[in-house]
């Protein structure tokens, strides 16, 4: 269970069954620092995030790396590593994009990447030689 869950449950059994917080996040197993913990996100990580969006549908092939150097250029003051895990954490949130945040897939259309590693490489080439 993750934390946000094991807050409905203690919230439902301090409800539900009047019982102490204390003993009700032991019951779960969730410390009670935990519990009180309230996450917030800042203006400055959502303009990031923004602007993240923003570059990944200017420049759809581009992956986090180039992404990272570009907000670089454009002032911000980060770290590859939570450009990372920004990038990979906006993918996950719209599920019908590609690795690259900007790449849209429509219907049943795979990314040329994905099907040249499902087959062998004879029926791969043959793929792609016969589109033009």
């Amino acid at each position: 269970m993750t934390p946000n869950q094991k807050r409905v449950a203690v919230a439902h059994l301090v409800a539900e069954f009047v019982v102490s917080e204390r003993r009700a996040c032991l019951g779960v197993n969730q410390h009670r620092s935990t519990q009180r913990h309230c996450t917030t996100r800042s203006e400055e990580e959502q303009a990031l995030r923004t602007r993240i969006r923003a570059l990944a549908v200017k420049y759809p092939r581009y992956g986090y790396r180039p992404i990272y150097v570009m907000l670089l250029r454009d002032g911000y003051i980060v770290n590859r590593k939570r450009v990372q895990r920004l990038w990979h954490a906006e993918a996950s949130t719209n599920r019908n994009t590609c690795t690259c945040l900007g790449q849209e897939l429509t219907g049943r259309e795979t990314p040329r990447a994905l099907v040249s590693m499902s087959r062998p490489a004879s029926i791969a080439l043959a793929v792609d030689m016969a589109e033009p």
